[in-house]
């Protein structure tokens, strides 16, 4: 790294492939020739370590994630005393109190990733205010919620009212042409139907898979593929032998490089709750030109920009869900509008060089 180069902290808990990791690694290909980057992982190993590094980032695994809660503090204060820098980049809100006071010795800015609506548990937030009260820290701090819904919900919550916040929309990785080909469908073609999300239970697969069920009475050559994994895969799996379309749905698991499974998509489902932050995953998709059918929630709407984006279905409504993917398998022309509108909508809202900035305004560095 260069030594004359600002240097920026990222810390984050995870280094598994999921959406905020990904947004780490699209500020630092947009910035690494402007500033040194450090990566602190709270938690143990995962896949990203490898593309931070391939990034040009120094990765330093912690594993203090589930240490006690002063041996946490101790542990990751004695690390930030070693050296200064000029931002810090926390990609979570996980013990935010907890970091921001570990962190009380660095004469820098922080500014903190939202990626979800607040938690308004009341124990969560009991938790957070007493740890506020019991371990304060004069470190600046601002919050980049990934979408106006989360920035609203910040702005309600006893805890993070009381810090600056703005919206600031994650990145995706931006392609020069559009790869979507629309091709020809009919009821004798093997389509693939995609999303890619993990299956936890902020997303909502239980309603895609059944309504792909019902899809298969007009395509019965569809195929469904999940990319991702989590707490839900056992379920999801279960549900999916229910339902006798085994043979049809493909669990995928985490993969290094989801465009390459978006770009043998036919259509892209992004089938989702309340709880939605924003949607990394429909954003490259968007960036891959797919078209693409979205619950109609506050967030979705955000992400496609207008209704001429996107195709939008009732949410957890699995036959309108249907309705709407057998419509748009049949018209080629609204496949072949929604990808040009999908592509050009990435261009313009999802770019890493205005998301870093957003935050290097902030930092001053």
């Amino acid at each position: 790294m260069d030594g004359h180069l600002p240097h920026l902290l990222h810390i984050i808990p995870f280094a598994s492939l999921g959406g905020t990791e990904k947004d780490c690694l699209y500020f630092i290909e947009a910035s690494r020739r402007e500033y040194n980057h450090h990566i602190w992982v709270l938690g143990g190993e995962g896949i990203m370590v490898g593309q931070w590094l391939d990034a040009g980032a120094d990765v330093r695994i912690l594993n203090i994630l589930n240490l006690p809660q002063r041996q946490f503090i101790r542990t990751l204060a004695e690390y930030s005393r070693s050296t200064p820098y000029d931002g810090i980049l926390y990609w979570s809100t996980i013990k935010l109190p907890l970091v921001r006071y570990s962190l009380r010795n660095q004469r820098c800015r922080l500014a903190v990733h939202v990626g979800n609506p607040a938690n308004f548990r009341v124990t969560s937030m009991l938790k957070q205010m007493v740890d506020h009260v019991l371990y304060p820290s004069p470190i600046e701090t601002h919050l980049f919620a990934c979408s106006s819904y989360v920035l609203r919900s910040l702005a309600i919550h006893p805890y993070y009212r009381y810090f600056g916040a703005s919206v600031s929309h994650n990145p995706v990785r931006l392609l020069k042409e559009n790869p979507y080909v629309v091709r020809s469908i009919d009821q004798h073609t093997e389509v693939i139907i995609g999303m890619t999300a993990r299956l936890d239970p902020i997303k909502d697969h239980q309603t895609l898979l059944i309504a792909f069920k019902k899809v298969l009475s007009s395509y019965p050559l569809a195929r469904l593929w999940l990319v991702g994994d989590g707490a839900l895969r056992s379920k999801l799996e279960f549900l999916t032998n229910q339902l006798g379309i085994v043979d049809r749905v493909t669990f995928w698991g985490n993969v290094e490089d989801v465009y390459q499974k978006l770009q043998q998509m036919d259509i892209f489902v992004y089938s989702t709750t309340l709880r939605e932050g924003l949607g990394n995953a429909l954003s490259e998709a968007l960036a891959c030109g797919l078209p693409c059918i979205v619950s109609d929630l506050p967030m979705m709407r955000e992400v496609a920009g207008n209704e001429k984006t996107v195709a939008f279905f009732t949410p957890q409504d699995a036959d309108d869900l249907a309705t709407k993917i057998v419509e748009m398998l049949n018209d080629s022309h609204l496949r072949m509008q929604l990808s040009q509108d999908a592509f050009n909508r990435a261009l313009t809202a999802f770019d890493a060089s205005r998301y870093v900035q957003d935050r290097i305004n902030f930092l001053r560095v």
